[in-house]
């Protein structure tokens, strides 16, 4: 069962997922990027991933982009306790954007 469907099943799982960027915002010391599910042609599922450390800011993403996102999920929910843990383009290679 996808994690957008239960997500409460992955409760302290680490996931990798395709998704489409859908916006990105600077919270106070940190970065929330809002992320929808691409597995279908819309987007109907939403995911709100966290991101304390990002070297070099966030300016290389783009909106509408498709990334390659690993996350752990902390809380077992959509909206909230999502840690951002790597983020690259869809058609990259290995190397990552942002890695912890």
């Amino acid at each position: 069962e996808s994690f957008f469907k239960n997500p409460e099943r992955y409760l302290n799982s680490e996931l990798e997922l395709e998704l489409k960027m859908l916006d990105l915002e600077k919270k106070s010391g940190s970065w929330r990027f809002y992320m929808g599910d691409a597995s279908r042609n819309k987007i109907s599922e939403s995911l709100e991933l966290d991101a304390d450390k990002f070297p070099d800011g966030p300016g290389h993403l783009s909106i509408g982009t498709l990334y390659r996102v690993r996350f752990k999920c902390l809380k077992g929910e959509r909206s909230s306790g999502n840690l951002l843990l790597s983020i690259m383009p869809a058609d990259s290679g290995p190397q990552s954007t942002i890695s912890r």
